[in-house]
């Protein structure tokens, strides 16, 4: 974490200064997100193309577009029968094929495991290597590639600032264990990690469900995130293994 925050941060703030995120708005219906992961888990083959086939045929997965969807995107197993299901809240934009991608990574584990999983530094491991090799199948990516290398540099420093936060965040004392304390925590961590720029809002952490679902999980996409990228790098440099 210290390392991220001492060679990571100036280039994310460098970076955030000249990039524009336009091209991650370019519209993308439904049928075209569908696509892009049919032909990409088709092209892979194996238990890949196998739970794609099963997510198909069963209807287990919603990617449509509604302004009265829950805003987010999450994989569950559903355990009463024993199948994974996807949901996203879909933005209508090429976005959502790295969207679509990362929840079905989670599918694909679900399905061959059963619902386990082997522990949680890893668990982003599946999906974020899913959304990385899609970009080996698909075509014309390279817009997708600009735009995932700008979103693992900031997948890097913004979710090791904020298990940084959740790290102080238990260590904080009684007296300041209260909205104005922890505000002050995040404003410091913001500021340490270079977040805290246009649209900041020092309350931003409520919105982070994981801190209250699931605590200690931060961590998993920057650890996960390392060895996906390990992944897509042996996947160019050896296209099929």
């Amino acid at each position: 974490l210290l390392a991220i925050r001492e060679e990571l941060v100036p280039l994310y703030v460098q970076f955030n200064e000249n990039f524009s995120w336009e091209d991650a708005f370019t519209f993308a219906p439904e049928s075209q997100t569908y696509d892009w992961l049919r032909n990409t888990a088709l092209s892979m083959g194996g238990s890949i193309a196998e739970s794609f086939r099963i997510m198909d045929q069963s209807g287990l997965y919603d990617i449509s577009y509604s302004e009265n969807k829950y805003p987010a995107s999450f994989e569950t197993y559903l355990v009463s029968y024993q199948v994974p299901f996807v949901f996203m809240n879909a933005t209508q934009t090429e976005y959502d094929y790295l969207t679509f991608a990362h929840e079905f990574g989670h599918f694909c584990n679900d399905h061959v495991s059963w619902g386990s999983y082997a522990g949680m530094d890893v668990q982003e491991f599946f999906s974020q290597g899913m959304e990385y090799l899609s970009l080996c199948y698909g075509e014309n990516t390279e817009r997708l590639r600009k735009m995932k290398m700008a979103e693992s540099l900031a997948t890097y420093v913004e979710q090791a600032g904020y298990a940084v936060f959740e790290l102080e965040l238990y260590r904080l004392p009684a007296d300041q264990l209260n909205p104005e304390g922890i505000r002050q925590l995040y404003d410091r961590v913001a500021s340490d990690y270079g977040f805290a720029s246009v649209g900041y809002d020092s309350r931003y952490f409520i919105a982070i469900t994981h801190f209250f679902t699931d605590p200690m999980y931060i961590i998993s996409y920057v650890v996960s995130n390392d060895a996906a990228m390990q992944l897509y790098q042996m996947e160019t440099e050896s296209p099929g293994t």
